[in-house]
């Protein structure tokens, strides 16, 4: 059994032809630029969902009083110069305490021979 395009007619052409108005009309609205009132709109929508990702910049009374890059760059070199010194004392200090045990152990050791 063979049947021909021409015997029967195909559903997809006769929705074409259909459809064929409606595609235009809305292929014509998608190509149109917005309306200004959307375009404020979505303006609004974006600067609502900016704060929400963003944090909201300072006043500018407390953003003059904020520390220059390199003053803030100085700061956190001699914060850390000083955690380090003291980490280096409190390391010292360990290890000199564990000398002085081993030492000590070692003289028990030796006056018990």
């Amino acid at each position: 059994y063979k049947s021909s395009g021409a015997e029967q007619p195909s559903t997809s052409a006769e929705t074409e032809t259909t459809q064929t108005p409606q595609t235009a009309a809305l292929s014509e609205a998608d190509t149109s630029p917005p309306p200004y009132c959307s375009i404020a709109v979505e303006a609004a929508a974006t600067s609502e969902t900016h704060n929400e990702f963003y944090p909201v910049p300072p006043p500018y009374s407390v953003a003059t009083s904020l520390p220059t890059y390199d003053e803030a760059e100085k700061a956190k070199a001699a914060a850390m110069a000083a955690a380090a010194a003291e980490v280096a004392q409190r390391v010292s200090d360990t290890v000199l305490l564990y000398f002085n045990f081993v030492k000590a152990n070692f003289v028990r050791l030796i006056n018990y021979l």
